[in-house]
């Protein structure tokens, strides 16, 4: 039988909230600017108040929902993950190969 353990931290002794808010506000205003980043926690403020807990991803994806965009995804190209597409010089290369 599979036992669930929930852990609550509500006094910053396993995650340092305050920290983690402040990386993500610098992070939010260099990727996506101050107005961006104060909507973000806007939305953020109110789930809180709704929830009664820090919903970082639910004020994401409240962003998202109302916005179609995210903040926390940059219109830099120099930010974003490769793409994870073979190069077309693979793909011909791997489609002359014999196939198992």
């Amino acid at each position: 039988m599979e036992q669930v353990v929930f852990l609550f931290d509500v006094d910053n002794t396993l995650v340092d909230n305050d920290r983690i808010a402040a990386d993500l506000k610098r992070y939010l205003t260099h990727e996506v600017g101050e107005g961006r980043q104060q909507q973000y926690w806007e939305i953020f403020e109110q789930l809180r108040a709704e929830l009664g807990y820090a919903d970082y991803l639910g004020a994401l994806r409240t962003i998202h929902s109302r916005t179609g965009s995210s903040p926390a995804r940059s219109t830099r190209s120099s930010t974003r993950a490769p793409s994870a597409r073979p190069s077309s010089s693979r793909t011909a290369t791997s489609s002359s190969s014999p196939s198992r």
